[in-house]
C-alpha cells in the first residue's frame, strides 16, 4: 500500500495553515477574534440563541472566521482524543460506497476512537453537486447519550463533522444558516433511540435529519430555503451512509488495518523508537513523535488494491439480466458466542453477476503503488 505523507491529511495541514496548536494554548483568545463578543438577542423567536458582535468587520471576513473557528472546534477535540487517524485505500471505499446500509441499527455502531478523524478524498463528494470543494473527511466523536437525555441508559451517539474546502459555501450561505439552532449543514448526530426508546436504523436517522433540517429552515423562513434544504440532503445522502459503511468494516471480524507512521515522519524520532530498548524508553520515543505533531495512521483495506470495484456507480436497472453487472453489498446479522446468544453484522461485498460474460460497463480498475 501506498503510504500517504502526514501532510495529506486534513486535520495537519490545515491546523498548521492557522496555527491551531498556538491557539489551543489560548482558546478564549482565539474565540474573541473569531466571533466577537457573544450577546443574547430580545428577539423573543430567537431566545436561548447566542449571537455575536463583529464590529467593523466585513461580512465575507466574519464568515471565514466563523468557519475557521468550527474548524478549530473540530481539530480540538481531535487533538484531545489522540490525533487518531484512519485512511481506507480507494478500493475499499468505493466497494463500501455500493453497500446498502439502511437497515443497520445505530445502537449497534461503535467507533475505534472516542474521536478520530476518517479521511473520504478520493470519494470526490462535492460539498455541493458541480463544485470543485470536496469533502476532505470527517471528524468523528462518540459520545454519551445521557450528555443529552436523562432517559438514556448506556448507549452512545456519534457526532459526525464534514471537513474540506467549506470556505465557499459558507460564503455563499453563512449569514442565513447563522439564523438556524443547527448553524451548519456539515454538523450531524446520529442517536441511537427515539423518544418511545426504539432503535432507529440508518435510514430512519437520515430521514429524520432531513425533515429536521427542512422544518427549521422553513420555520425561520430564510430566503433560499429551498436551496439549503436540496444541498444538505444530497450532502447527507452522499456521505453518511460511506461514514457508517466505514464504522462498519473496523467492526467487522475480518477487516484489515495496519497501524504505521507517515513517510514523512522525521528520520531521528523514527530511529529513536526503533532503538528504545525498554519500556520507557518507547514511551519517552513515542511521546516525542506525539509533541511533534506526529501519530500513526490506521491504514485499511490492503487486500482490496488493484481489484475492480463498482466505483460507487448505481447499477443500470436497463441492462438485461444476463449481462455482467455489479450486485450491491450489505451487512447481515451473524450470530455468535455460547449458544449463539450474540449478534454481529457481517459483510456481503458487492459481487458481479455473469463475470464470466465480460467486464460490467460501470466500473473502476485501480492501480495501486506499494
Amino acid at each position: 500500500m501506498k503510504q500517504q505523507p502526514y501532510s495529506y491529511f486534513f486535520p495537519h495541514w490545515f491546523g498548521k495553515q492557522h496555527k491551531f496548536e498556538k491557539h489551543s494554548k489560548d482558546v478564549q483568545r482565539f474565540f474573541e477574534y473569531s466571533r466577537g463578543q457573544g450577546y443574547r438577542p430580545y428577539h423573543e423567536e430567537f431566545k436561548g440563541f447566542t449571537r455575536f458582535r463583529y464590529d467593523g468587520m466585513s461580512l465575507s471576513e466574519q464568515l471565514k472566521r466563523e468557519w475557521v473557528y468550527d474548524e478549530f472546534v473540530a481539530w480540538g477535540e481531535w487533538n484531545h482524543g489522540g490525533r487518531n487517524i484512519v485512511h481506507f485505500t480507494p478500493e475499499l471505499l468505493d466497494l463500501l460506497a455500493y453497500t446498502d446500509v439502511d437497515d443497520v441499527e445505530l445502537s449497534r455502531l461503535q467507533a475505534p476512537y472516542p474521536s478520530f478523524y476518517l479521511s473520504l478524498r478520493s470519494l470526490n463528494i462535492p460539498f455541493i453537486e458541480g463544485s470543485a470543494e470536496i469533502v476532505d473527511g470527517v471528524y468523528i466523536e462518540q459520545f454519551a447519550m445521557r450528555e443529552i437525555s436523562a432517559k438514556a441508559g448506556d448507549e452512545s451517539g456519534l457526532r459526525i463533522i464534514l471537513a474540506g474546502d467549506y470556505g465557499p459555501l459558507q460564503q455563499q450561505y453563512g449569514h442565513q444558516l447563522g439564523f438556524l439552532y443547527q448553524q451548519s449543514i456539515r454538523h450531524f448526530s446520529l442517536l441511537p433511540y427515539n423518544q418511545q426508546g426504539i432503535d432507529h436504523t440508518v435510514g430512519s436517522t437520515i430521514g429524520y435529519q432531513k425533515e429536521h433540517f427542512a422544518w427549521d429552515v422553513r420555520h425561520v423562513g430564510i430566503s433560499q430555503g429551498e436551496t439549503l434544504v436540496g444541498i444538505y440532503n444530497s450532502l447527507i445522502d452522499r456521505t453518511l451512509p460511506a461514514v457508517i459503511n466505514c464504522l462498519l468494516y473496523l467492526n467487522w471480524p475480518e477487516r484489515d488495518v495496519k497501524q504505521v507512521y507517515p513517510p514523512d515522519l522525521p528520520v531521528h524520532l523514527m530511529d529513536r523508537l526503533k532503538s528504545a530498548t525498554t519500556k520507557h524508553r518507547k514511551e519517552i520515543a513515542q511521546k516525542q513523535i506525539d509533541d511533534s505533531g506526529y501519530t500513526r495512521i490506521n491504514y485499511v483495506g490492503e487486500r482490496f488494491s488493484g481489484q475492480q470495484t463498482p466505483a460507487g456507480k448505481s447499477a443500470d436497472s436497463s441492462v438485461h439480466k444476463v449481462a455482467p453487472h455489479w450486485r450491491r453489498g450489505h451487512w447481515r446479522n451473524q450470530r455468535f458466542g455460547a449458544g449463539l446468544g450474540e449478534v454481529r453484522y457481517i459483510w456481503i461485498k458487492p459481487t458481479i453477476v455473469n463475470k464470466e460474460a465480460g467486464t460490467p460497463p460501470k466500473g473502476h480498475i485501480y492501480t495501486f503503488d506499494t
